[in-house]
């Protein structure tokens, strides 16, 4: 047995602050805002890993009256409902691999993206079925409900006066399908989140199967109850304050933007108002420019905040691992040589 110290276990409430550290040092310290932002973006994007819904095909299950007349817009919505579902599962099947890039770059603390992205090829199709698995099930199961809200809901809208104001049925029947919608896809991303949490890592560091990586997953819960309850509320509490934040940031930096953009498109309107025809080009194209800039860093500022938030998900789930699993909390935290082992100091000469 090894003489080296492990990492402590660490409580879910515990786990919080290192996580913050650990985001820090990641994006911040230092902050480029190149390689920051890239480390960002693959963070980001990695959430297009967490559920496959399909319901695009849905379409096929709308009953369509058998006449001529709708053929044409029957076949529309098949193609549609095809493409829009293969492309819905090419970014499933990038996202699930960036998820492993994301756990090795937070566990790591590596800024290249390249080396990492190769290194988990072989072990994504795997990690992929086993959530492509789950988001099957799940909208399976909530398959008839939807179905059956939708028809509520189109039945109301079908008896539905022009200029009328909305009944109350139609109402609640609005807020049924809304909630019977969402709930699928809330209770999805939840399931495969924590699967992202205690089921990855031991396929990233150890090649392991899906059977032991759940079967570790399933002792780990039985372990500590009390624990994984902990660690998923907080998770909850910490994904709805995290688009508080990004709410508050986003208003923040559009006010700020806004201020010199406001300003700029003012000058230019006082200055090229009054160049005839020459000077409304102009100033369209002041007012194209300006416009693209803002939505240009507004789009910069809003992939920084949601990839900061998904890293630091990453690094809370791992200093919560790292202590129940000690070859994650040995990378995570690398425990110091004894001082025999210690290579000896250079004699004076």
């Amino acid at each position: 047995p090894s003489s080296h110290p492990i990492m402590r276990v660490l409580s879910a409430s515990e786990s919080i602050s290192p996580a913050i550290r650990r985001t820090k040092e990641i994006l911040f310290q230092p902050f480029h805002k190149g390689s920051s932002w890239k480390l960002a973006a693959v963070a980001y994007l990695s959430a297009m890993g967490l559920a496959f819904m399909p319901y695009p095909l849905f379409v096929f299950a709308i009953p369509k009256p058998p006449n001529t007349e709708t053929v044409h817009m029957n076949l529309i919505l098949a193609a549609f409902g095809l493409v829009s579902s293969a492309v819905m599962f090419v970014f499933f099947y990038l996202g699930s691999r960036l998820q492993f890039v994301l756990f090795a770059f937070t566990l790591e603390k590596s800024t290249t993206i390249a080396p990492l992205w190769r290194r988990y090829a072989s072990r994504t199709w795997p990690w992929l079925g086993l959530k492509l698995i789950l988001s099957l099930v799940v909208t399976a199961i909530f398959a008839l409900p939807v179905f059956h809200s939708a028809h509520i809901l189109m039945s109301q809208t079908s008896v539905q006066q022009p200029g009328q104001p909305p009944s109350p049925e139609m109402f609640a029947a609005l807020l049924s399908f809304y909630v019977v919608l969402l709930a699928p896809v809330c209770l999805l991303l939840l399931c495969s989140s924590l699967l992202s949490d205690f089921v990855l890592p031991p396929i990233a560091l150890e090649d392991a199967s899906l059977t032991d990586a759940l079967g570790r997953f399933f002792r780990l819960i039985k372990a500590e109850p009390g624990q994984l309850l902990l660690f998923t509320l907080f998770k909850v509490l910490l994904a709805i304050a995290g688009m508080m934040i990004m709410q508050v940031v986003v208003i923040l930096a559009e006010l700020v933007l806004l201020i010199p953009t406001g300003l700029l498109a003012l000058l230019g309107w006082f200055l090229f108002r009054s160049l005839g025809p020459s000077g409304h080009i102009l100033l369209f194209a002041v007012a194209l420019t300006l416009g693209l800039v803002f939505l240009a860093v507004m789009f910069y500022i809003m992939v920084l905040i949601m990839g900061c938030i998904h890293t630091f998900y990453q690094a809370y789930a791992l200093y919560f691992l790292g202590g129940r699993y000690p070859q994650l909390g040995d990378l995570l935290e690398p425990p110091a040589l004894p001082s025999a082992e210690l290579p000896p100091l250079p004699h004076p000469s």
